[in-house]
């Protein structure tokens, strides 16, 4: 934490740029209830340009009775201007588990990044650093592949992330995205990590409009395969109507159902809105559904002792569910209830989501 202070100490004292009167971030205030009737709350705050300079910064949170989450990043593309331009970038994660969520993990990694623009038509950025990592079992956790993944663990890492976005205002638009990683940890292994999202909406269809969201990605590590802070967990942001945590594979054989990640996932959400559908200005209601799944681990050997199988297979989620957005001067209220079609008896749901964003 204390390289991430004076990391941003250092990044204060830049040359400061853009106009002062613009919009430069967000705000973004979240609620939901899940099938326990146990409330979870969310906080995420973006900008694009701390203290009136060229810094970037985001911070997201959720919490709720029984766990929390929360993630700082901190980035400067353009430390160093050219082709290609010379950035850092920043990062703090802290998760306290229970229930669901069977860890305790804190993450730090800090990285340069290499940025150039125009390839392929996108930007192309090369990442090269360092992660750490501290895990722990939950309180009251007692599956081996929980236990078994904790300790201490850093890794040197090297990546590239392309992005490019199509489309005109008015039009059919989107962005596409592709990322790869390879890390050499400190216990041995390597790691290696892709992933893709493609989001797209068209324009208005006599009186819809239709959305599209896509993402999937694999991890994969030699010797005794991926660890369980390095695996994929979604949640309602992926598949409306699912907590977070809510859907994967899970070690039964504890009682708890303890979530263990998936090495592997794939998420899509299709939306039909109908933006002026409704008198009233701004207020646009919607239906949607969204499929997808977690799955594949290296180890299935669960319970206390590692006697007992965990089902690891491929099971499809699927919901379907309303929404209706308000839009106003300066921020947006949405509110969607979705209902999970295909789950498995130990899927975690959370039906009501309420969101207010505001820029600032």
């Amino acid at each position: 934490m204390r390289h991430l202070l004076a990391a941003l100490a250092l990044l204060v004292a830049l040359p400061s740029a853009g106009r002062a009167d613009e919009a430069v971030g967000h705000v973004t205030l979240g609620f939901g209830v899940d099938q326990r009737r146990e409330a979870v709350a969310d906080l995420a705050v973006e900008t694009r340009r701390l203290f009136g300079r060229d810094v970037a910064l985001s911070f997201s949170g959720r919490a709720s009775a029984s766990e929390s989450a929360a993630s700082l990043s901190l980035g400067a593309p353009g430390l160093i201007g050219g082709s290609p331009a010379v950035g850092l970038a920043l990062g703090l994660g802290r998760v306290r588990g229970g229930g669901q969520v069977p860890f305790d993990v804190t993450r730090m990694q800090g990285d340069v990044v290499l940025s150039w623009h125009g390839v392929a038509g996108g930007d192309l950025d090369l990442r090269f650093g360092a992660r750490r990592a501290d895990v722990d079992a939950a309180a009251g956790v007692t599956s081996v592949l929980v236990t078994a993944d904790a300790g201490d663990r850093s890794a040197l890492s090297a990546g590239a992330v392309w992005t490019r976005s199509f489309g005109a205002a008015g039009g059919t638009s989107g962005r596409v995205g592709l990322l790869g990683e390879v890390l050499s940890t400190s216990d041995g292994r390597t790691v290696t990590r892709g992933a893709i999202s493609f989001g797209m909406e068209t324009a208005a269809v006599g009186p819809a409009v239709f959305r599209l969201n896509t993402r999937a990605g694999a991890v994969a590590a030699s010797g005794i395969g991926t660890r369980i802070d390095e695996r994929s967990f979604l949640g309602s942001d992926a598949l409306r109507g699912f907590a977070f945590a809510g859907i994967g594979p899970r070690d039964l054989a504890t009682g708890q159902s303890e979530a263990l990640g998936g090495n592997t996932f794939v998420a899509a959400q299709f939306e039909m809105a109908f933006p002026d559908r409704i008198a009233l200005g701004g207020l646009t209601p919607a239906a949607f559904v969204d499929v997808g799944s977690v799955w594949g681990l290296d180890r299935t050997g669960g319970g206390p002792g590692g006697a007992n199988p965990v089902d690891d297979s491929l099971i499809w989620r699927a919901s379907v569910g309303l929404s209706v957005g308000y839009a106003f001067d300066g921020g947006q209220l949405d509110l969607s209830v979705a209902h999970p079609l295909e789950k498995a008896a130990y899927d975690r749901t959370e039906t009501l989501q309420i969101s207010f964003r505001t820029r600032f």
